[in-house]
Order: structure tokens, then sequence, then C-alpha cells
């Protein structure tokens, strides 16, 4: 923290000056640096959410095939119970 003191000039108006031991100081700690230590706990819960998470599938009540949920089905070209494609031919 830079500390200021206030001198008055003979004009009357206020000059700013540094005082001495701040000008000695090293200014640039401009590292951020932890208040606390993070608890195991609070580690374990930050991590938490990083976890790769397995995808969700439904089964098309209509064809039978497994899909992602809010996605076209790309057997059948359903959407919704709508036909948005043309349905793929078995190969």
């Amino acid at each position: 923290m830079k500390s200021y003191r206030f001198r008055a000039s003979y004009d009357g108006a206020a000059v700013l000056r540094l005082s001495t031991s701040v000008r000695l100081r090293h200014e640039s700690n401009n590292m951020a640096v932890p208040k606390k230590k993070v608890t195991r706990s609070k580690r374990g819960m930050r991590r938490s959410t990083d976890a790769l998470k397995q995808p969700t599938y439904i089964e098309n009540p209509e064809s039978g095939e497994l899909h992602r949920p809010h996605h076209v089905d790309l057997k059948s070209g359903l959407y919704r119970g709508r036909q948005v494609l043309e349905a793929k031919e078995d190969l």
C-alpha cells in the first residue's frame, strides 16, 4: 500500500509527494495470493464437476433405436414425433 503525505507549496497548493519508504519498496507484487488454505472438502467440491459423465441414451418407441435425448433419431428421421429427415435405408 502506498503512503502519501501532503506538503503545502509556497503558492498554497498541496503537492503530493511519495514518502521515501514507498520508493525503495518493490512495487510490482501483482501475483494472486490465497488468503486461506483450501480445505480437502472445498477442493473436492470444485473438482467434482470435472469428471467425465457417460452420455445418456433413450430408446425411440417407434423404431427401437437408441438416440440422444433432444436429438434426431437418424434411423427413422423423427424428432418429437415429426418427420424432419429422410429415413435411412438399411444397408
